[in-house]
């Protein structure tokens, strides 16, 4: 019986008990060096977990309270891509190998569980990497600038349903891994970017990308000669805000090169979908030829494109 109490509480401090689990729970130092705790809050049927700085959690942004407010799934995901690139260094590999049992079974042993582990953590929403992250790292601090995470090689026992091995036997020593890193606002939260070996391959933003499509099919309608509707006919049909078509439209004249710059996913990154932000990134040499034939017809740039009617 006490061993299950003692269990229970182990996995309440670890976020074991949630439905959806937290598994660095209890490890995360916020770069003000204080610690971070766990957090949800829902939207729309959809729930976002997050790592808090305690003080915000405890007082709170009312009472003055200051802290940092970490998407969970962006942090965990940092955190194991970036085990998993030291994984993954040949230098390491030998340094490990050195410092375990010798003997040919341990060596394969070592490169088994440095291949296996590094290939299941790219996956990091995965459960098998949340489990194999709970078991392996025992701190993680983060500064304006650096991620680092103590490992301890030895707690990964039977992860990924008993695929890896348990390395007590090997009596590894636990070690360190740190990635440069960039804390960049995001509203009240913080966005978590890494660079070096770690970093993730870039992808599109998939929001920005849809934000696009939409724009330019919006702007295929208006200009549609065998309809030709209106904003506000755009609007009702699609049961959203006239203000949000018109805003979206200006988005079909986005400037090319930031186009192609979120296609390649290298856009800044304070730009996400919002379209009043996307908006000034419009080329104005362009809207303004648009807005001098326009003016010409009696209207607007979407008129000077569309003609009088």
């Amino acid at each position: 019986m006490q061993q299950r109490l003692a269990a229970n509480r182990r996995r309440r401090a670890t976020g074991g008990s949630a439905r959806d689990p937290s598994p660095l729970a209890g490890r995360v130092r916020d770069p003000d060096g204080l610690k971070m705790r766990p957090s949800h809050a829902r939207k729309k049927g959809r729930r976002y977990r997050y790592y808090v700085s305690a003080a915000l959690i405890e007082e709170g942004v009312a009472h003055g309270a200051r802290g940092w407010r970490i998407p969970a799934a962006e942090l965990e995901a940092a955190v194991a891509r970036t085990i998993a690139a030291k994984l993954r260094d040949p230098a390491f590999q030998a340094r490990m190998i050195a410092s375990a049992l010798s003997g040919e079974a341990a060596c394969v042993a070592l490169k088994q569980m440095c291949s296996q582990v590094s290939e299941l953590l790219q996956d990091a929403a995965s459960r098998t990497a949340r489990e194999i992250l709970q078991m392996l790292v025992t701190r993680v601090a983060l500064t304006g600038d650096e991620l680092r995470a103590d490992v301890s090689p030895a707690n990964l026992r039977g992860a990924g349903n008993g695929r890896i091995p348990g390395l007590a036997a090997l009596e590894l020593p636990d070690f360190s891994v740190s990635a440069t890193l960039k804390l960049q606002r995001r509203g009240p939260e913080l966005r978590v970017i890494l660079g070096g070996a770690a970093a993730p391959p870039p992808t599109p933003d998939p929001h920005l990308v849809r934000t696009l499509i939409e724009a330019r099919c919006r702007l295929a309608d208006y200009l549609d000669p065998a309809t030709r509707p209106g904003i506000g006919d755009i609007a009702r049909r699609e049961g959203i805000d006239i203000g949000d078509v018109s805003r979206s439209l200006q988005l079909a004249f986005l400037a090319p090169d930031l186009v192609q710059r979120i296609l390649g996913a290298t856009q800044p990154v304070s730009l996400t979908a919002d379209q009043e932000a996307l908006a000034r990134g419009v080329a104005c040499r362009d809207l303004l030829q648009l807005d001098e034939v326009g003016a010409a017809n009696g209207g607007g740039r979407l008129q000077a494109l569309r003609g009088s009617d």
